[in-house]
């Protein structure tokens, strides 16, 4: 019945394609911060966090471990 349907345009409404969550849980403790920044410096951090496809949270990890191996 369904491929009936199919060749005749109708779509099954039995299965609706479901939209994928983007965002990820979290299992850790999250807190929020407000930064005030020069808008050039933000420009290139959001910038690089598209570039590398990464959440703020996750640039933000980055940073912090490149602060505790003494990188930065």
């Amino acid at each position: 019945m369904d491929e009936a349907g199919e060749r005749h345009g109708f779509v099954s409404r039995e299965a609706p394609p479901q939209l994928m969550k983007l965002k990820q849980t979290v299992h850790a403790h999250v807190s929020q911060i407000n930064v005030r920044a020069e808008t050039d410096d933000l420009n290139i951090f959001m910038a690089w966090c598209r570039e590398e496809r990464i959440s703020y949270r996750e640039a933000l990890k980055r940073i912090v471990a490149a602060i505790k191996k003494g990188a930065v």
